[in-house]
């Protein structure tokens, strides 16, 4: 009874339920029947031909499966739009031809379009892929495997990304095989071109069977280009690492928030202090002057100071050159780093030669202040001579005569001794801030007087508002005294009338600037080439020849130059220029939070 049912069922309702479309066309292609599926998915068929219905078509199509099937009685499969299955059914007629066929039509578009992408995907995909069967073998292979490695399907998947005759030791395929987990691993190996390639491989179970995975997908990811630039990248670490390890001069960087992230050997040994003791810029307030922590935590970029001092954990005062430069990784700021280089040496080197050249104009000396005192000790000889005749003679007047011979070359002698002495001796400058208009105010009514009995005009051109700065003011004096009083000799040679003598003082380009010009009688280029050597004088009998020396030394020891313009029967221009940032530093404002740099 229940295989009536069943038998029954499958005749009248499995046709008309199946979720398939099903139809039933006879030869002149006119649909007779079909089921609910159909009807929903194409509309009413009644009296219409199966092209009509399908494809909107007036006409049969010109491959049409079902006039195939009529003809020969074959089962066919075809997809145009759909999955076609067309199906003879048996009867037949008289002449023995297919009466009606039966066509079922499945819609796979999503699965088509899907399959497309997946292999689209796998084709295209920026890694290496291929499948592995039990024994290793490669069965398939995307694209970029095969252009990287070869096209080498069926061969072992060793032999093809290393050129190996035996299975890798780590290998993540075998793992996979044995327990069906997804696993991970760094390899390297040779492309079909003989080049290394580095890649991270992932295997997956791709087919199982009964609890066995019988193919593995290993997905590659290549990170050749990777690997090269962390490469070049340790490389240029490295060097960066020994450069500030080993560099001579004091490093320090520190990040936005003002952690100390480099602390290199020269600043350890610099300050005496270990890098560990350092964590941020409060540990380094005993060792830096306030005016240099301030400048490194405002974040002053592209800043250079020359001799700041600073101070040692033994409390030595070391001069150094000081730069803070910004950090930055294109708009990003990624902190700060400050040099240090250490001026000691190079302070001393300063030292030792302005003492080399003050040794050896003492010794070039020695052969002219023999000569010079010889000339003296013939007036002195002479001077004695008249004074002896005088007093044997009783003449008051020869005896006068010959006293006087006897100061003027008394005063010669000690002349010429004092400045030997100030050029040979050092001196370390007394720097006090001072303003540099009142020295020059000094010297211009230290001489006004005299000058002006010798018809001589003394001429001021100080500029206003120039500010203090540090120097030895005593020095600054005698410097410009002595060129005023050659000035001023200059012009008592000439024979001009109306000579002047001009001191100027200026600023320009955060230098102080002093001028001593005058239209006396000039120098010729053999007469400017030895103002500057030892012992050699315009005035004859009345100089030293050490006058100019003094005045440069001094100059020198200020950081400053000299430069001198001088036209015969013109006059002479000496020009005196004190960088700011070169002169030396009071005491009093070494360490002082209130003073800047200049």
């Amino acid at each position: 009874m229940s295989a009536n049912i069943l038998h029954s069922w499958l005749q009248e309702k499995l046709f008309r339920h199946t979720p398939i479309s099903i139809s039933v066309i006879d030869r002149d292609h006119q649909i007779v029947e079909a089921n609910r599926s159909f009807k929903h998915q194409f509309g009413d068929f009644s009296g219409r031909h199966c092209y009509e219905v399908y494809k909107k078509r007036a006409s049969a199509c010109e491959k049409c499966p079902a006039t195939k099937t009529f003809m020969d009685g074959q089962v066919r499969r075809s997809y145009i739009d759909y999955l076609h299955y067309t199906t003879p059914i048996a009867a037949k007629n008289a002449n023995k031809e297919v009466i009606y066929v039966v066509q079922t039509n499945m819609d796979i578009t999503q699965w088509v379009q899907q399959e497309k992408e997946h292999r689209v995907l796998y084709e295209w995909a920026p890694c290496y892929i291929a499948v592995l069967d039990r024994s290793y073998r490669i069965i398939r292979g995307n694209r970029r495997l095969w252009k990287a490695f070869g096209h080498k399907a069926g061969e072992y998947c060793y032999q093809v990304y290393k050129n190996r005759t035996d299975k890798c030791a780590d290998c993540p395929a075998e793992k996979t095989f044995q327990d069906g987990y997804i696993y991970h691993a760094e390899q390297t190996g040779m492309t079909k071109d003989g080049e290394i390639a580095h890649y991270i491989v992932t295997s997956a179970p791709l087919i199982e069977f009964g609890g066995r995975v019988d193919q593995v997908i290993e997905v590659c990811m290549d990170t050749t280009q990777y690997k090269t630039v962390q490469t070049e990248l340790s490389k240029i670490r490295a060097i960066q690492e020994s450069l500030i390890t080993h560099s001579y001069d004091g490093i320090m960087a520190i990040d936005e928030q003002g952690k100390m992230i480099i602390f290199n050997p020269a600043l350890e040994a610099l300050l005496d202090v270990s890098g560990q003791e350092v964590e941020d810029l409060s540990d380094l307030e005993q060792y830096f002057p306030p005016p240099l922590l301030e400048i490194i935590r405002e974040r002053r970029e592209a800043c250079m100071i020359p001799g700041f001092p600073l101070q040692s954990k033994s409390g030595e005062e070391i001069p150094i050159r000081f730069a803070n430069i910004c950090l930055k990784s294109e708009e990003e700021t990624l902190g700060y780093a400050s040099f240090f280089q250490d001026l000691r040496e190079i302070k001393q080197l300063e030292r030792e030669k302005l003492d080399a050249e003050r040794l050896a104009a003492v010794g070039q000396t020695v052969a002219g202040i023999a000569h010079g005192i010889k000339n003296i000790l013939m007036g002195l000889e002479g001077g004695l001579y008249v004074a002896r005749s005088a007093s044997k003679h009783h003449d008051p007047k020869l005896a006068e005569e010959g006293w006087r011979m006897l100061e003027n070359n008394i005063t010669k002698i000690s002349a010429l001794i004092k400045d030997f002495l100030n050029f040979s001796k050092g001196r370390e400058p007394q720097v006090q801030l001072v303003d540099p208009n009142q020295i020059a105010r000094e010297v211009i009514n230290l001489y006004r007087e005299g000058a002006e009995k010798a018809g001589i005009s003394i001429i001021p051109e100080l500029q206003e508002g120039v500010r203090t700065a540090p120097m030895d003011p005593q020095s600054i004096h005698s410097c410009l005294a002595n060129l005023v009083s050659n000035a001023i000799d200059a012009c008592r040679m000439s024979n001009q009338q109306g000579c002047k003598v001009t001191l100027s003082t200026r600023e320009e380009d955060n230098s102080i600037i002093y001028e001593v010009m005058d239209n006396g009688c000039g120098m010729d280029y053999e007469v400017k080439k030895k103002v500057f050597t030892t012992f050699f004088s315009t005035k004859g009998m009345g100089g030293t020849g050490l006058g100019l020396l003094v005045t440069r030394k001094i100059v020198q020891e200020h950081g400053g130059k000299i430069e001198l313009d001088s036209t015969p029967g013109q006059g002479t221009r000496f020009t005196l220029i004190f960088p700011r940032k070169r002169l030396p530093r009071p005491k009093a404002e070494i360490g002082s939070s209130k003073s800047e740099p200049t």
